[in-house]
């Protein structure tokens, strides 16, 4: 990934950034698939866990970019969020979009154990 102000990022932040920013997109994504399929698709609880992992991803990915200094606790929330997501996601056990939905998010949720493993944190 290439930064418009060539700051100095390790290979595990920009590859968090990266998989963050492609776990908000299919979250969101799926979250319109699922509202369109209804029934169990739709159900409350599984596109909460969709929009909390799409809201969460863009924060992670901004605070990276930010050089937060809440960086790591906030990747280790991801983390726990995309997990969640994609046990949501892997219910639907006989639907490709959502089991690359959920694919994705633990793609996310191990990138962010990555980064923070990376940067000498403790949280995960």
């Amino acid at each position: 990934m290439k930064m418009i102000f060539e700051k100095e990022t390790g290979d595990a932040v920009k590859q968090c950034i990266k998989v963050s920013t492609n776990c908000h997109n299919i979250c969101t994504e799926a979250m319109r698939y699922c509202l369109i399929e209804g029934g169990p698709y739709a159900e409350l609880p599984h596109i909460r866990n969709l929009i909390d992992c799409s809201r969460i991803c863009v924060l992670n990915a901004d605070s990276m970019l930010l050089e937060s200094e809440y960086e790591a606790p906030i990747a280790n929330l991801c983390a726990k969020v995309c997990d969640n997501c994609a046990d949501s996601c892997a219910r639907f056990s006989d639907d490709e979009k959502m089991l690359l939905c959920s694919k994705i998010c633990r793609e996310c949720a191990e990138s962010c154990r990555d980064m923070i493993d990376s940067h000498g944190h403790t949280e995960v």
